[in-house]
Order: C-alpha cells, then structure tokens, then sequence
C-alpha cells in the first residue's frame, strides 16, 4: 500500500470518530489536556472533561457519552464504584458504555476493584496515541461479550474455558461503534437496543441474585447453630435479601411477597422456632428463586442450588487446600 494510500485509510478511520461522544476524568490537568491532544488528533471533537467526581458521575447519568475514559490513580474505589454502578443501571441508562480506566500505578486492593468494576479496559499511563488508538478500534470491532452474575455485571474475564459456572456470554450494544459507523443516524436504533438489552440483563442480575441467595439459604441451612459460619451466612442473606428487595420494586407481587416475608425471618419480626428458622429460610429463598427463572419450578431449582453449593465447597476446599504448607503450590511458592 502507497503511502498516500495509507494516510487516506488513517483520514476515514479518525473522520468517523467525530459523531463519538468521550467523557473524559482525570483529577489533573496536564494529564488531562495530554489525553484531549491525542483524542483530538485521532479524530474526536465531542470530548467532555470533567475533574472532579461529583461532576464525573453527574455526566455519567446524562447519557451524553459512548467512550468513557477515566483516571483511577488518586481515587480507586470511588471511580470504580461508579463504573459498577452504570453497570448495574443505577447511574444512567446505558449500562453498556465503553469503559477505559486509566492510572500510573495500582496495589492490588485497587486493581482488583477496577478489575470488579466491569470496566473494558485497564491501561497504565503515561499513555501514547497508538496504545489508545489500538485499545479504541478493539472496542469498536471486537468488544468481549459481557457476563452477568449476583456480583458482577462487564466484559467475559474468564482465562480458562473449562472454569466451572453456569454464566451465558451476553452481546450487548456498543454505542461508540454505532456511532462511528452510523454517525448521528444511530441514535434511535441505538437507545431501543440499549433498553431492551438493559431489561434482559437486569432480569439476568436478579436471577443470579435469587440463585446466590438460595445457595446462602442452604449454608445457612447446614451450618451448626449460633457458629461463624451461621452468623456470617445470614448477615450475607441479609444483604441479598435487601438488595433484591430494591430491585424488583412493584413489578412481581408474589416475589414481593416472599422477599417480605424472608425479611421479616431475618430480622426476627415474624417469630418461627429456632429448629425451624433454617429450613423456613431455605425454602422461601427457594420460592424466591422459582419467582425469577423462567419455567422453573421448586424441584429444580433445589437441584441447581444444591448443585452450585457443592462446586462451591470444592472449591473453597481446593483453596484451602493449595493456601496450607506443604503443598506443592505452597512449595513452589
């Protein structure tokens, strides 16, 4: 290819990144105004910058954006926090933006929250016009697919194929590619699929929460009285149980109603034997798992929690096991 040939390749391509809208954070300024130069020069025009994080989550609410690019180096979990959250649909109504984290250094406290978050992208700055060229035409032309789980809505992670779980890969709509390939055209089409891809998903969230809270129930259930492992399964149940609670609102009356009673359970408003307490939990939070899985019913979802108990203690076990001296992972560490 000449290389007048290549120059107008590299013309068209930035030229269709003029429609993408970019929310751009970061808390410092040079750094700031660097990563605008290289955005500009690849062809963006629409670059919204923000430095502070009240502003950065009043803009991740306005739906204005197709690329967000945000610094995590002073403020880790905070950012993090707000990415998981348009994730989860409580900031904003596109739970499918495309996510660039930034920072020049991370512990691994703070790595493993942007890496929880649901981001796309990590990259560690200084940053340079290729790296970022590159990472942007990967997310436009192959995007991973999402997974969703009780605690983690993103792009599929998952190193190793034969890793146990039940998670479906999600395609979800990616509005910086629509953009660059559709321009100002895209955004009706655009918006009916994010809507209609973030109700699956949120449907999705709360199959896997009422899994999750089934597979607690029955811990809970087989653990010895007044032990550690009660009293940490049932703050856990407590947890799922209010979240759930928040999130189906109005719109199923009989989940509504076994939620409610397994609240009241919880917390000791409705007085039930202590003999029967565990089995009482157990069997409402099955009740709340038939509630949301489509043509399910009580049988089968006991199967599957009791199934996805198991995997999970072999796995603790397999944990525990590799993490005590005089295993031969523990030697070879």
């Amino acid at each position: 290819m000449s290389s007048q040939a290549f120059a107008s390749d590299i013309f068209q391509e930035n030229s269709a990144y003029q429609h993408a809208g970019i929310l751009l954070f970061d808390p410092v300024a040079g750094s700031r105004q660097a990563t605008r130069s290289i955005l500009f020069n690849l062809g963006f025009r629409k670059i919204t910058m923000v430095c502070d994080l009240e502003d950065f989550e009043e803009e991740l609410s306005s739906d204005r954006h197709d690329l967000v690019i945000a610094d995590l180096t002073d403020q880790p979990e905070e950012v993090s926090d707000l990415v998981s959250q348009v994730r989860r649909s409580d900031l904003g109504n596109n739970p499918f933006l495309v996510v660039i984290l930034t920072s020049y250094e991370l512990d691994s406290v703070s790595l493993n929250a942007a890496l929880s978050s649901g981001a796309d992208d990590l990259l560690m700055r200084p940053l340079s016009t290729g790296q970022i060229q590159r990472r942007i035409k990967a997310l436009v032309n192959a995007r991973k697919n999402f997974v969703v789980t009780s605690d983690y809505i993103g792009p599929d992670r998952r190193s190793d194929p034969n890793r146990p779980g039940s998670a479906d890969l999600v395609k979800v709509p990616n509005s910086l590619k629509d953009r660059v390939e559709k321009g100002p055209e895209a955004s009706n089409a655009t918006a009916n699929q994010i809507a209609e891809m973030r109700e699956k998903v949120a449907e999705e969230h709360l199959h896997r929460l009422a899994m999750r809270l089934g597979v607690e129930a029955h811990r809970f259930s087989h653990a010895e009285l007044g032990s550690d492992v009660a009293l940490t399964s049932r703050d856990c149940l407590e947890d799922l149980v209010s979240e759930i609670g928040s999130r189906i609102g109005a719109r199923r009356g009989q989940a509504n109603s076994l939620v409610e009673m397994l609240r009241n359970v919880l917390a000791g408003a409705q007085r039930v034997h202590p003999d029967k307490q565990a089995e009482l939990i157990y069997q409402l939070a099955l009740g709340i798992g038939v509630a949301f899985t489509a043509d399910g019913d009580e049988a089968s979802i006991a199967a599957e929690v009791e199934s996805t108990a198991e995997r999970l203690n072999e796995r603790l076990a397999h944990d525990k096991a590799k993490s005590e001296p005089g295993s031969s992972s523990s030697s070879a560490a």
